[in-house]
């Protein structure tokens, strides 16, 4: 408050006199801190305190704002902060921090932490039942890389003991790419005595099948008849692939009819064998068919309108082996076998 001491005084002749003056007393600032008094150790938590304007200190304090307690050990630690006000006058208060412990030890690993698309593995962690594994693939203590794209995946493994202090681990696991396999061999379909090569990728797999000389199937070797080949290919990784490729040894007899009718009309058709070109020629001049390509599987490879009086030429694409013409005029088939040969 406000005080006015006097001051009097009286000379040897009894004359005296005084004077007076007005001092303020002003209060010390009262210090209110605030902040959370329990940390977990290798945690940080914000301190503040009122007035504002001091200086925090202390083992622990960081940047005049927080306390971190990182690398200080469980237990108190104190701190303090001081305050001085407008008026010059000081305050202080003492703080007094527990740090409590977390769980140590921590460790999450994979019983193979490489693995090919579709693959899954087993999760091993230390501290069993306690903690929460998180993460793209994590399936209970299963990690699978069923769906996922190539790459590397990292799992979080966090425990929380009793007094609510958590402690975390990762690891990473991979996963690499399948090959992508594939054997063709460019038709389905070759006449006996011919030979073939099977394309085959990527190279360097295991090429297996009847009639094989390394990459080259030769008919001869197997006969007549309907083969497959396996291909299979396995990537420094580990990681399989696989592709498969039929084709059917055709005897490729020469057929030596060429005259045959259609709806009761003569129809040619020659030269047969051919090397690509058949000639298709109905007799009546006012007749009309329609005519498809087809392979030996049956898939359509071609579709013409074929006009009577006159040839009608027709070309056969595709690698050499047996093809077959389907000519149809109202509803009378006539299907006729074709051998292309080189």
């Amino acid at each position: 408050g406000v005080h006015n001491p006097v001051y009097s005084y009286r000379d040897a002749n009894l004359c005296w006199n005084y004077d007076t003056i007005d001092v303020v007393v002003n209060p010390n600032p009262t210090v209110v801190l605030i902040y959370d008094d329990t940390i977990c150790i290798n945690t940080s938590t914000p301190l503040s305190a009122t007035p504002t304007g001091g200086t925090f200190t202390g083992t622990g304090v960081v940047n005049n704002n927080s306390f971190d307690a990182s690398g200080l050990g469980t237990g108190f630690r104190n701190f303090t902060y001081d305050v001085t006000d407008v008026n010059g006058c000081f305050g202080t208060a003492q703080g007094r921090m527990l740090i409590r412990p977390a769980p140590i030890n921590l460790s999450v690993t994979f019983d193979d932490d490489s693995l090919c698309e579709g693959e899954e593995t087993k999760i091993t962690e230390s501290h069993l039942g306690t903690g929460v594994l998180t993460g793209t693939g994590v399936n209970d203590s299963i990690w699978s890389s069923a769906g996922l794209s190539p790459g590397t995946y990292e799992v979080y493994y966090e425990v929380t003991n009793a007094d609510g202090c958590s402690t975390y681990d990762t690891s990473s696991i991979v996963v690499n790419a399948n090959p992508n396999v594939s054997v063709d061999l460019g038709q389905d379909t070759l006449c006996l005595g011919d030979s073939i090569v099977l394309l085959v990728s990527p190279a360097g797999g295991i090429l297996s099948g009847s009639g094989l000389i390394d990459s080259l199937f030769v008919s001869s070797l197997t006969g007549v008849g309907s083969y497959t080949f396996n291909y299979e290919y396995t990537t420094a990784e580990a990681c399989f692939g696989a592709d498969s490729v039929s084709l059917v040894v055709d005897s490729c007899k020469v057929i030596p009819q060429s005259v045959y009718e259609l709806n009761g009309i003569g129809l040619q058709l020659y030269p047969n064998p051919t090397q690509g070109v058949v000639n298709v020629y109905l007799e009546d001049a006012s007749a009309h068919a329609h005519l498809e390509v087809l392979n030996a599987l049956g898939q359509v490879l071609s579709k013409e309108e074929i006009r009577g009086g006159q040839i009608n030429e027709i070309n056969i694409e595709g690698p050499t082996g047996i093809y077959f013409i389907d000519l149809k005029m109202d509803d009378e088939h006539q299907l006729i076998r074709i051998v292309k040969r080189r």
